[in-house]
């Protein structure tokens, strides 16, 4: 995943971010920035099978995470 995808990955499983129901686009909740572009990143991550219409991250979802975190941490 690019910065942005690892980053809204992060974020939708934290419950930082959220799908808001019927429209697609990212919600923050709490502190933190939110995505520069919430519609697109969501288009994004879904084509990727990465999160549900609902903003689930799914088991792909997370096995892309964890790629994403292990390429921080070795950086």
């Amino acid at each position: 995943p690019s910065e942005e995808q690892g980053l809204a990955l992060a974020a939708l499983d934290s419950g930082r971010w959220t799908v808001e129901p019927g429209s697609r686009a990212l919600a923050t909740h709490g502190e933190g920035p939110g995505p520069n572009d919430a519609l697109g990143l969501v288009r994004e991550l879904h084509a990727r099978d990465w999160i549900t219409a609902d903003g689930e991250v799914t088991l792909v979802g997370l096995h892309a995470l964890s790629r994403w975190l292990d390429a921080q941490i070795l950086g």
